[in-house]
């Protein structure tokens, strides 16, 4: 029973030396993943945007699902405030499956969103742009 407390004792001041010593710092700030919110939903159809990337240098993805209806995605990027919107990418159909886009540039200063059409219900719509 010693023994067990003594490699409990061990253990213990181990994980209490790696806590106390904190994380790495990295140099720079990245991420990656899911932008929230960026959801935007058309009958049975899905679209949304992750990203990755740091500092000033980030890319933008689009991705789509379909539950049924034909749908069609496409990323779009803004140069003058969201007045007028171009697509980086090429449109992408699904049915019943999940496509998404390369990673594009997302230059500072620009907005980004993803467009959806459902081709069964005829509506479409973009995700809020970031």
């Amino acid at each position: 029973m010693n023994r067990i407390r003594a490699i409990a004792a061990v253990v213990g001041v181990a994980a209490t030396l790696a806590l106390s010593a904190g994380p790495a710092q990295a140099s720079a700030q990245s991420t990656s993943g899911y932008i929230h919110g960026s959801d935007v939903i058309v009958g049975s159809c899905k679209a949304w945007m992750n990203e990755r990337g740091s500092g000033s240098s980030y890319e933008t993805q689009g991705l789509v699902q379909s539950w049924g209806d034909y749908c069609r995605m496409e990323l779009a990027r803004s140069d003058d405030g969201g007045s007028t919107w171009h697509p980086v990418s090429n449109p992408y159909w699904v049915r019943n499956q999940a496509k998404e886009t390369g990673f594009h540039w997302d230059p500072p200063g620009h907005l980004t969103e993803v467009c959806l059409y459902d081709a069964v219900t005829r509506v479409g719509a973009c995700s809020n742009s970031y």
